[in-house]
């Protein structure tokens, strides 16, 4: 059953962690977290 559990959160994690990639550079305006001034600042 934690074999079970493992597999389950690491695909989770995987999936979600690909869809805020592909969110974060096509529509960050989508993610709730996105800020252009937190992340695109004139350094």
């Amino acid at each position: 059953m934690l074999l079970g559990h493992w597999l389950m959160a690491w695909g989770e994690a995987f999936s979600t962690g690909m869809l805020v990639a592909i969110f974060v550079a096509f529509k960050p305006q989508w993610l709730a977290s996105w800020s252009d001034e937190r992340y695109l600042t004139d350094a």
